[in-house]
């Protein structure tokens, strides 16, 4: 069995973490909300891309939201039970 690299996967979780956060900078959201309004901005056909391009990115957004719930409360679960063992 292998044994659990503890201090790799704290790094990968600091690595999520920064990802987390970096995703969480909306600057330019806001300028493409400012962008959008302008005449000319774009095509019907381009449209349709830019439309689906901003739902496969919500419902990315919520599913990584939701690992993000199940790790944790997964990982707390695992901890009670280890806890009530001891």
């Amino acid at each position: 069995m292998e044994k659990h690299n503890i201090p790799q996967l704290e790094a990968r979780i600091r690595d999520l973490e920064g990802v987390c956060e970096s995703v969480g900078d909306n600057s330019d959201l806001v300028e493409l909300l400012k962008i959008l309004h302008r005449p000319g901005w774009t095509t019907p056909a381009e449209f349709i891309y830019a439309n689906s391009i901003v739902d496969s990115l919500i419902a990315q957004a919520r599913n990584v939201l939701a690992l993000r719930n199940t790790l944790l409360t997964g990982s707390r679960e695992v901890q009670a039970e280890r806890s009530a063992h001891a």
